[in-house]
């Protein structure tokens, strides 16, 4: 995998737990490597094709010294969700920040961090209340990482039976886990008020896929074959031939933020 690499930057910081370091400004030496495609850069020869590393440079120091962190642990959290943040084309970043000539008996001390985001792909479906139930997932769902949601279409339920359905899926980039990921999901629906078995679904949340580009996604086998209701609004975020449809007559619905 490619990478940017970025050794040795120094942030001169408030930075500690103890009174006196809270009084001083200390420096932190920080290495970072970026994983990205560097591909269409090495092709073109040209800045915006790449990531910046002045500008990685500002983001990094600014935040570390806005917060002015108790412990370097924290600083490095602050560091790898601003970049996460403003450089969605990151797949993984490894930082290690130092603390130097804290410890006499040793030159400086520090810590590695290697985080990566998963791309998570979410279907949502709700009959019940669901304007409501939506702006509720999708406040809560952001909280997790950075989300990119589909339009909401009005889709009749699968068998027939009970009100139309709001559908829409997200693309949830996130640094957690799977299992993680699935057990927040199964709480959100909790919160709604969701009840099996019942044609009056307060909010339904799958799973579909997952992996570290929408190019190496592993499909939910509970989740297959895909129905209508996901591929629909999933392929506005994901031209995969999996979510593949034919012309359908089925309205968008406008959610109030």
């Amino acid at each position: 995998m490619d990478a940017i690499i970025i050794e040795g930057l120094k942030v001169e910081t408030v930075v500690g737990c103890f009174n006196w370091e809270r009084q001083i400004i200390q420096p932190l030496l920080l290495d970072l490597s970026i994983q990205c495609s560097l591909e269409q850069a090495a092709c073109s020869d040209e800045l915006e094709d790449t990531l910046n590393y002045a500008e990685i440079c500002e983001i990094s120091a600014q935040v570390i010294q806005a917060a002015q962190p108790k412990l370097i642990e924290h600083a490095a959290k602050l560091v790898l969700d601003a970049l996460f943040a403003h450089y969605p084309t990151v797949e993984s970043i490894m930082i290690s920040i130092r603390k130097p000539a804290i410890i006499p008996q040793a030159q400086s001390v520090g810590f590695v961090l290697n985080a990566t985001e998963t791309i998570f792909a979410l279907a949502l479906a709700s009959n019940s209340h669901p304007e409501q139930h939506f702006q509720q997932a999708f406040a809560a769902l952001s909280r997790l990482g950075r989300l990119q949601c589909s339009s909401i279409y009005l889709i009749p339920c699968r068998d027939g039976i009970g009100a139309d359905y709001w559908n829409a899926a997200c693309l949830l980039k996130s640094e957690h886990s799977v299992e993680q990921i699935l057990a927040l999901l199964k709480q959100l629906e909790a919160d709604s008020g969701r009840v099996r078995p019942s044609h009056q679904i307060s909010l339904d949340v799958d799973l579909i896929a997952w992996g570290t580009s929408l190019e190496q996604m592993q499909f939910n086998p509970k989740k297959l074959p895909l129905a209508l209701d996901v591929k629909i609004p999933m392929f506005e975020l994901w031209h995969n031939a999996a979510f593949a449809h034919q012309p359908h007559p089925f309205p968008v619905i406008q959610c109030s933020a």
